[in-house]
């Protein structure tokens, strides 16, 4: 687990990648080891949601922005 800029993400397993959003669902408490095996598991809680930043102003479009700047981070290009 870690944050970039504020937002949290955690990453497991080794494949083809899948992002999982974390809102109002904590995944890790699910177990997700039928999808680790297969694939790369990107965990991203957008700012204000889980345990990322609470930004004092939150626009929809800023969700995905977060995940991708996530993504740029982990040099994912493909997911």
């Amino acid at each position: 687990m870690a944050t970039f800029h504020g937002i949290w993400w955690s990453t497991a397993g080794d494949g083809p990648t899948v992002v999982v959003p974390r809102l109002n669902v904590d995944w890790s408490e699910v177990n997700l080891s039928a999808l680790t095996d297969r694939f790369r598991m990107v965990t991203v809680a957008p700012r204000g949601f889980g345990p990322s930043a609470r930004p004092g102003l939150y626009h929809g479009m800023r969700f995905v922005a977060d995940i991708r700047r996530v993504l740029d981070h982990l040099q994912i290009g493909r997911y």
